[in-house]
């Protein structure tokens, strides 16, 4: 990402905008792509834990606390699934168990190509307010790795359609070929021998 988009993010994010948290995607492949965009979860699509933003409003702080319970009885547990099933429900922590909320997340709009709200959720003053990264500027590794000719395909689209769309970043979070060989392969790697920038 750019210093000067970065600031100017972060800035937008302070002045009272909409969001409590901005999260980038996890999913395998674009919205569109996906026969169920929201992969299995009922009201929020997958996020990626490794590139977000969140404010310390109270539903972010709740959030918060319900990750600490669960992370405290399940030391195995990852904290990124763990959020993703509590951006979708409630957590007992007297029984332990998650159980589906329509108002724990409300998606801010614009939502990303590919995904529609789903009917049953339900905003309230107590929603944590979630916008997703569009896919094409903040793409993921896996997306970028294993789809790279479909991801300029639709880059080209994007670009098309808007003459202000920037591609902000690659986010390396995959697992499904080795990371530093698919930045190279895809000419993102700018160090040269001894480690230094060729830049």
């Amino acid at each position: 990402m750019t210093e000067k988009r970065s600031q100017n993010w972060l800035v937008c994010l302070g002045r009272g905008q909409s969001e409590d948290i901005i999260y980038s995607t996890d999913a395998r492949n674009f919205y569109n792509n996906l026969s169920d965009p929201f992969e299995g979860q009922p009201f929020v699509p997958k996020i990626c834990g490794g590139f977000f933003l969140m404010r310390p409003t109270e539903p972010t702080i709740h959030l918060l606390e319900d990750l600490s319970k669960t992370m405290n009885i399940d030391s195995s547990a990852n904290d990124q699934w763990t959020i993703d099933r509590l951006l979708n429900s409630r957590y007992n922590s007297t029984n332990n168990i998650f159980i589906d909320d329509p108002t724990r997340t409300w998606l801010v709009e614009p939502l990303p190509s590919g995904v529609e709200r789903r009917n049953t959720s339900v905003r309230t003053n107590s929603s944590i307010k979630l916008r997703l990264l569009d896919q094409a500027a903040y793409i993921s590794g896996h997306i970028y790795g294993s789809s790279n000719d479909r991801y300029w395909q639709e880059i080209q689209k994007f670009e098309k359609w808007n003459p202000f769309f920037q591609r902000i970043m690659v986010h390396a979070n995959t697992w499904d070929e080795d990371k530093v060989q698919m930045i190279k392969r895809n000419r993102l790697w700018l160090l040269g021998p001894d480690d230094v920038c060729i830049l």
